[in-house]
């Protein structure tokens, strides 16, 4: 990996803008206090002496080329490693790998294979389970009130034929002071039976 060349001192050569923003704070504080009169006393003259880079240059060529050849080398490797996983199914992906590598490791021996994750299976209990519970609620509310009905429809069943009955046999139905339908027993006496 490339690495940038590191500053050994703020001081000695330019760093980034946040580092230059953060050392100036620390020096002076917020931007709001400063003003124009105190910059212009700690501005750096033209003529001042600051460091040769004739003197470094040197250094710094030999640290460029080491760089260089550092990325050289890590280049190289990841086409060696290509092209070893490559042979694995072309034959011409050997020509790309070096005399060592195909020496020290045979060709095709490093394979690859997508690896599908499983799929998370999706956990339908708890979703099923409550359908079910109102499927039987549902079921249960259905049949007590069919059965409810039936009871209802029973005992109109039973008053109808009762009130047929004591039609054909001639009797006399009205409604009694409750309000509900009897028969008359006797219209002298008013007695009233109901009907049930």
């Amino acid at each position: 990996m490339i690495t940038p060349l590191p500053y050994s001192n703020m001081s000695a050569g330019p760093g980034t803008l946040s580092d230059e923003i953060a050392r100036i704070i620390s020096d002076r504080g917020s931007f709001r206090n400063i003003q124009e009169e105190n910059l212009q006393g700690t501005t750096v003259p033209s003529n001042a002496s600051s460091p040769s880079p004739s003197n470094d240059q040197p250094a710094l060529h030999e640290k460029v080329l080491q760089l260089i050849a550092n990325a050289q080398n890590e280049a190289s490797l990841a086409l060696e490693m290509t092209s070893l996983l490559l042979s694995a199914c072309r034959t011409s992906a050997e020509t790309a790998m070096s005399p060592v590598l195909r020496e020290r490791i045979p060709t095709g021996s490093l394979g690859a294979a997508r690896i599908r994750g499983i799929e998370p299976k999706s956990d339908n209990t708890v979703p099923k389970a409550w359908k079910d519970q109102v499927i039987l609620n549902s079921s249960t509310i259905l049949r007590q009130a069919s059965d409810s009905s039936n009871l209802a429809i029973e005992s109109e069943a039973a008053v109808w034929t009762e009130l047929i009955h004591l039609l054909e046999n001639k009797w006399t139905i009205s409604r009694g002071r409750s309000g509900n339908l009897g028969v008359l027993l006797d219209p002298k006496i008013c007695i009233f039976t109901p009907i049930k």
